[in-house]
């Protein structure tokens, strides 16, 4: 399994804490992270189930500048097409390699429909805040 790695590095110094905010979410087999920084939301996976949905609402999350699937197995994007129709999300990116489940298909059909815009699985470094996050997209020619 080929999975886009994301890292978050910080530019000049330490944020203070109430500048940066992750949160683990836990939503079933797998887990969410939730990163907000200089009034911008990343999300990282959406776990299997549709609790996500419930957590972002508490947080009042209703719009995502980002949301990335590591990988697209059901662990990590069956929560997905939940978020994409609760929330208003920017950008979308997977990790590039299409899968055969009907949740794969479902989450890009949701994505479609959504208007997010899909973004290729490349080396990357998106600016949030003060803080950049560092997406590592899989090696060329992966195919799972």
């Amino acid at each position: 399994m080929k999975a886009l790695v994301v890292g978050l590095w910080l530019l000049a110094g330490p944020l203070s804490a109430q500048q940066l905010e992750i949160r683990f979410l836990d939503v079933g087999q797998g887990d969410a992270t939730l990163i907000r920084e200089g009034g911008k939301t990343v999300l990282i996976d959406a776990g299997r189930a549709t609790e996500i949905a419930s957590y972002l609402r508490t947080l009042n999350v209703d719009t995502i500048d980002l949301v990335v699937a590591s990988h697209n197995h059901s662990d990590h994007i069956g929560g997905m097409t939940t978020v994409l129709q609760t929330a208003a999300v920017r950008f979308y990116l997977d990790n590039g390699i299409a899968h055969t489940t009907g949740t794969y298909r479902q989450t890009i059909q949701a994505v479609q429909a959504s208007g997010a815009q899909y973004l290729q699985a490349t080396d990357r470094s998106i600016q949030l805040g003060e803080a950049t996050v560092t997406i590592l997209a899989p090696p060329p020619g992966c195919t799972r």
